[in-house]
C-alpha cells in the first residue's frame, strides 16, 4: 500500500525544469516563510501532520494484530514523500521518483515497535475471563 501511495504521489509532481514553479508552490513557499515567524502557526501545522500520520496509519493497520500500530512508519512515509514534494519545487530533477518509491517501501516494512499501550495498563489489574452466572450484589 505505501508503494502504490507513493507512486501515486510522485505522479502529480512537476517534472517540468527550472523556472516553472506553479502558483500553488509560490503559496506553499510564502506559507513556510510565515510558519517559521509564527509559533501557533507552527504548532497547528504540527497538528494537522500528526493527524496526517494517524489516519494514514489506520489504513495500513487494517488486518493487522490489533496491538501493532504504524503512526510512526506512517510519519516516515510523510516526511519522505513531502520531502520530495518540496525538492521537486525548489530543485527539479533533484528527486528520482524510483528512489523515493523504493525508500517508501522499505519505510512500510521496517519494525518501529510502534505498540499501542492502554493508558491505564500501568494502574488497572489485567482481565480475565470467569465463566459464572451474575449474581446481585447483597
Amino acid at each position: 500500500m505505501a508503494v502504490a501511495l507513493a507512486q501515486t504521489w510522485l505522479a502529480r509532481l512537476p517534472v517540468a525544469g527550472p523556472g516553472d514553479t506553479s502558483q500553488i508552490e509560490h503559496l506553499r513557499s510564502d506559507l513556510f516563510a510565515e510558519m517559521r515567524q509564527d509559533r501557533d502557526l507552527r504548532d497547528a501545522c504540527a497538528a494537522l501532520l500528526q493527524l496526517d500520520a494517524i489516519l494514514l496509519a489506520r489504513v495500513f493497520e487494517q488486518g493487522e494484530d490489533p496491538d501493532t500500530r504504524a503512526v510512526r512508519a506512517a510519519s516516515a512515509l510523510l516526511t519522505v514523500l513531502r520531502s520530495a514534494d518540496t525538492l521537486s519545487a525548489c530543485a527539479p530533477g533533484f528527486i528520482d521518483p524510483f528512489t523515493v518509491v523504493t525508500t517508501c517501501a522499505a519505510l512500510a516494512t521496517t519494525e518501529f515497535k510502534d505498540r499501542w499501550a492502554v493508558p491505564h495498563e500501568s494502574i488497572v489489574p489485567a482481565v480475565h475471563m470467569a465463566d459464572e452466572a451474575w449474581a446481585s450484589p447483597t
